[in-house]
């Protein structure tokens, strides 16, 4: 233990680890932190220690996630080719603006059970101390808290009864960026099938039989829907629901379920509904607007391309080339490693000429 009393010294050091007053040592060199080699000790190992997360870090992370699926809603409708109704944007910007203020509320707590003081977040937010401690209280996080607990669902069952025929192994695991991105994306498509319906949103929910509030969280991908409530929505809207099923399975990583050779006409279909899955996902942007993007397009390779943005089947689908699959899946926001496996799958279930012995005489 370092000296503790001095007849006329200066004025004692508060010890950082056990709060101890103690004067340094009389004899020169640098003056001592701590007052004395256990509490030195005990410091060393402290800062080299793995720090343990907060109460708050998995609600941050959470947060993070709604904000970035947000974003890329926000982000989707302003590239839009053509306005959306007017109330949409604003509906997504005062969305994206609730999740922000959540996210600071919580950020701001969290900080502070790492050791952070009101002087450091003051630095950082322009405000002064006790504005900070009166905005960001533990009250007012206790009730953010809450406030999304009770708006949360429950962790989605990705194998529901009504599920079995649809999802049947997961699929890699992917970054929580990534995964709120396909979410993301997964409730745009949804957004825009509302508004090509042309249907009312009360109307659309009643003739998918479920709530106009959970549509309306669907498409504000404030919860995570099943495959039969994505059916149902796709149905009433007159949308073919497989559209969708590249989409749903991406949200909820998993593997849709499907035969190692599928016959030629279940290949090009899961391609061409791939393809409008990511069209709706995009907004639905104009087929020339589409191929202006696609600089590797040939031009023999247009009319396919349109065909397939517009009408239903294209049996000459198989005949793009493989970087033209792989641009057009850049140009509608997607994955082009996603499009070009659907892609290959119908390259090897494209049916081959035979040719019957007699023909070589």
């Amino acid at each position: 233990m370092y000296p503790t009393t001095r007849a006329d010294g200066p004025r004692p050091r508060t010890c950082p680890r056990c709060g101890g007053e103690f004067f340094r040592n009389i004899r020169g060199g640098r003056p001592p932190t701590y007052c004395s080699s256990r509490c030195r000790s005990a410091a060393f190992r402290a800062r080299r220690a793995v720090p343990q997360p907060t109460a708050y870090a998995h609600e941050l992370s959470l947060i993070g996630q709604s904000v970035a699926a947000r974003a890329s809603l926000v982000s989707r409708a302003a590239s839009l080719g053509q306005p959306a109704p007017p109330a949409d944007p604003l509906r997504a910007g005062l969305a994206l603006q609730r999740d922000l203020d959540d996210y600071l509320t919580i950020a701001v707590r969290e900080a502070l059970e790492r050791g952070a003081s009101w002087s450091d977040i003051a630095e950082v937010m322009p405000a002064g101390i006790s504005s900070l401690k009166s905005r960001f209280s533990a009250a007012r996080a206790a009730h953010v808290l809450r406030a999304r607990r009770a708006r949360r669902p429950g962790a989605p069952s990705l194998l529901t009864d009504e599920d079995q025929a649809v999802a049947v192994e997961r699929a890699p695991a992917a970054s929580a960026q990534d995964r709120a991105a396909e979410r993301g994306a997964l409730a745009s498509a949804l957004s825009h099938l509302h508004r090509r319906s042309g249907l009312p949103l009360r109307r659309l929910a009643d003739k998918a039989d479920l709530s106009a509030s959970y549509v309306y969280r669907l498409l504000a991908a404030e919860r995570f829907p099943s495959w039969t409530a994505v059916e149902r929505i796709a149905k009433a809207a007159d949308r073919t629901p497989a559209d969708f099923l590249d989409l749903w399975h991406r949200a909820h990583g998993t593997t849709p379920a499907q035969p190692e050779k599928p016959p030629h006409e279940e290949a090009l279909a899961a391609f061409q509904a791939t393809v409008r899955g990511l069209h709706l996902a995009a907004g639905c942007p104009a087929a020339d607007d589409v191929l202006d993007k696609v600089a590797t397009c040939a031009r023999w390779e247009e009319p396919l391309l349109t065909a397939l943005l517009t009408t239903t089947t294209v049996p000459q689908a198989h005949l793009l080339r493989e970087e033209t699959v792989a641009a057009l899946a850049a140009a509608l926001c997607g994955d082009p490693a996603r499009l070009k496996a659907r892609w290959d799958t119908l390259q090897h279930a494209v049916p081959r000429p035979t040719v019957s012995a007699g023909a070589f005489g």
